[in-house]
């Protein structure tokens, strides 16, 4: 089972831990941060009222990734920028608690 909590400026070295290399950082944010990543673009990311940033944690309250809800126009969300950044986790299929 896995759990959405809100991500703090105090999780950025979870984020930063997760991208290794310049490609890996252009594939899950596109253009909005510069490799290496740093405290102050995260700041800069989460200060964005348009976006809501989760911290995936699973049943042992490690967290295992991140996810964005983006919304652009009213009334309109999109889930963006999602990244698993524990590989062992990835392509499984995990239950939402």
């Amino acid at each position: 089972m896995i759990e959405l909590k809100s991500f703090k400026i105090e999780d950025w070295e979870y984020l930063k831990k997760c991208i290794s290399s310049e490609s890996e950082l252009i594939q899950f944010t596109g253009e909005i941060f510069t490799f290496p990543i740093n405290q102050k673009q995260v700041e800069v990311y989460l200060s964005d009222s348009n976006r809501t940033v989760f911290k995936i944690d699973n049943e042992n309250h490690q967290t295992i990734g991140i996810a964005e809800i983006s919304i652009h126009q009213e009334n309109i969300a999109k889930i963006a920028r999602v990244l698993i950044g524990d590989k062992s986790m990835r392509e499984r299929e995990l239950e939402l608690n």
